[in-house]
């Protein structure tokens, strides 16, 4: 059974787990190309390594947590569709 994402307009869209697996990989490769970016910039702009590196620090654990969340999500649904 695919689960059925149904908005308040009445329309419905099926989304496996493949197809939000899928998304949540193109999210991921955008996300890794802005961080090669932001700690370019950091490394080479920035004012201090203590700034540099709780900027670093700060950013890292925030998005790892948020990736964690994504991962955690996409697990879930997936064994809820099954």
């Amino acid at each position: 059974m695919i689960p059925v994402l149904a908005l308040a307009s009445g329309f419905s869209l099926a989304l496996t787990p493949v197809v939000l697996g899928g998304i949540f990989l193109l999210v991921f490769a955008v996300w890794l190309t802005f961080t090669f970016i932001v700690r370019y910039h950091w490394k080479n702009y920035g004012t201090g390594a203590s700034e540099i590196f709780r900027m670093n620090f700060l950013y890292l654990t925030g998005s790892g947590t948020l990736i964690t969340l994504l991962i955690v999500s996409l697990i879930g649904y997936t064994l809820t569709s099954l």
